[in-house]
């Protein structure tokens, strides 16, 4: 929900008064790359006693509006409102993760932020929202 609020209505509960450049500033990680890596997580002998980090990588909410502005066609074209824009300006992140160990042991390539926005549009769209 905070993913629609963000890029759909362009409100942070509960960060209001948070710059998109710089908000939340945390991991991201589309839940269908969570399940694949926990099954390659039992199959794979490489990640056993290894501790590893479950997520894509870091995020701002600005890094989510963007990707939905640059999706054409909409993938959500039942929705007639403009998605919300954010700000302009240098992105700021307060945590930068390395998941290069990730990478190597799983050999997954996680989805990107534009995948993840699009179908996560595309849903809203077969579930009849507008």
């Amino acid at each position: 929900m905070q993913l629609y609020n963000a890029v759909v209505k362009g409100t942070f509960y509960p960060l209001h008064g948070v710059s998109t450049l710089s908000g939340p500033s945390h991991a991201w990680i589309d839940v269908r790359d969570v399940a694949e890596l926990h099954v390659r997580g039992l199959e794979n002998p490489a990640a056993a006693n290894e501790r590893t980090l479950i997520l894509s990588g870091q995020f701002v909410w600005q890094d989510a509006m963007d990707a939905v502005n640059s999706l054409s066609p909409s993938p959500w074209p039942s929705h007639k409102e403009p998605f919300a824009k954010g700000e302009i300006g240098k992105k700021v992140y307060n945590l930068i993760w390395d998941v290069e160990k990730e990478k190597r042991i799983f050999g997954l390539k996680f989805r990107t932020m534009e995948e993840t926005t699009k179908d996560f549009l595309a849903d809203l769209e077969r579930r009849g929202w507008s």
